[in-house]
């Protein structure tokens, strides 16, 4: 089996100033910028998603612009999904169950506490250990997991992805 990336992102640092519904609330203008270097840090490790799950919500949205806008493409099949408007890893864990199998590169970007949690969860033994500790101490936003994963989309579970990196991409 070919080896497969998933990358867990969680949205960029959004604004709390709007007085807007959650689920309208935008990014910040430092979190317009970290997102376009998320894009950035991801086209230098070769990490191009060719599928993108993505929450509903307008900061998770406006993140994936930015990443997009990093990685210089617009090209990759895009799923925008309510269901990803939570804040269970459960949920997060059967979206990502029905993606099409011959992806190869999938990006998640969602909310805390679903996607630390879905991370800690997938994390096998042989996971990178100082990425473990990194993202076991904080998830901050824009905090972003990347993991091999050798089973197919469908038969991922607990433990079953390898941590490779950790990172909070920044401007």
């Amino acid at each position: 089996m070919v080896l497969k990336h998933l990358i867990l992102l969680r949205h960029a640092e959004s604004d709390w100033t709007t007085g807007v519904p959650d689920r309208l609330r935008p990014i910040n203008d430092k979190g317009i910028k970290d997102a376009v270097q998320a894009g950035l840090w991801l086209t230098e490790r070769e990490l191009i998603p060719d599928y993108a799950l993505c929450s509903s919500a307008q900061r998770a949205k406006k993140t994936l612009s930015g990443v997009f806008e990093g990685i210089g493409q617009q090209k990759i099949k895009v799923s925008y999904d309510d269901h990803l408007y939570n804040f269970d890893a459960n949920s997060l864990l059967e979206t990502i169950r029905k993606v099409p199998a011959e992806t190869g590169t999938l990006l998640v970007v969602g909310h805390n506490p679903a996607i630390a949690s879905l991370a800690r969860d997938l994390a096998s033994q042989d996971s990178e250990q100082r990425a473990l500790d990194e993202m076991q101490r904080e998830y901050p936003s824009l905090g972003m997991s990347v993991f091999t994963v050798d089973v197919t989309w469908n038969a991922l579970g607990n433990h079953l992805a390898r941590l490779r990196l950790f990172v909070v991409p920044r401007s």
